[in-house]
């Protein structure tokens, strides 16, 4: 979910970077709603989305695909297959060192490298992320009876928060209470398995789409968080996110 700060993010990074990245997703129209619902399909509310500024859902993937192309046509200079594992700060550069053996100097460092972050890691030493008590299994499906707008429907130990991303898909990912590592251990076919399992009895559109999701895009992965940091600068290096 871009929410209407990073719609405008965009937009300050150029016209074009801005129309690029809402062309990727969900327009969200002025009147519409999310719905919420129980499992056994009640609607229980339908929540105004412009109450909070109409923010627009993307796929990630589809994201990453408009900056990437935006940045190319910028002349962006990419290093694929490597990933940053450590810098060292200087007085007039910072040198950072990636995984393939290979270094680099620049200006500066902008570390956007996920919850597990080498930057961080080196920036703050402040370990790894906390397990927050639930894993995500989540996916994407066509044609679903539920129809172009986003659902929260709740159930014992579950919610599924749908959300339409554009081209006739629907977003979906089941929020669920469990052990951690139980479920990244059983791989995503087995978790959509597991899950669809776990869904009997829901509302049949909302099992359905979990049963149409193509397999090949299910991932599964148990929730992590980090208290908010006292710095995120060193120098000529910040930590983005």
């Amino acid at each position: 979910m871009i929410q209407p700060n990073g719609l405008r993010a965009a937009d300050a990074l150029g016209a074009g970077v801005g129309a690029r990245v809402r062309a990727t997703g969900h327009t969200t129209a002025p009147d519409e709603v999310r719905v919420l619902m129980d499992a056994r399909g009640t609607v229980l509310a339908e929540e105004p989305l412009a109450a909070a500024g109409r923010p627009m859902p993307v796929l990630r993937s589809a994201l990453h695909r408009a900056l990437l192309d935006e940045a190319v046509t910028a002349g962006a200079a990419l290093r694929m297959a490597t990933t940053v594992e450590d810098y060292t700060g200087h007085d007039d550069h910072v040198t950072v060192r990636f995984s393939d053996g290979g270094a680099a100097a620049c200006q500066v460092l902008i570390g956007a490298d996920g919850i597990n972050s080498a930057v961080r890691r080196r920036m703050l030493g402040d370990g790894p992320p906390v397990y927050r008590g639930y894993t995500s299994v989540r996916g994407r499906t066509r044609g679903s009876a539920l129809g172009q707008r986003g659902h929260v429907v709740n159930g014992r130990g579950i919610q599924l928060f749908v959300a339409p991303v554009g081209d006739d898909t629907l977003y979906w990912t089941a929020k669920i209470t469990a052990a951690e590592g139980e479920w990244p251990a059983k791989g995503p076919e087995e978790a959509r398995h597991a899950l669809l399992a776990a869904l009997e009895g829901w509302y049949p559109p909302v099992v359905d789409l979990v049963r149409a999701a193509d397999p090949g895009d299910v991932v599964v992965t148990d929730i992590h968080d980090r208290d908010p940091a006292a710095r995120w600068t060193d120098h000529r290096v910040a930590l983005l996110g």
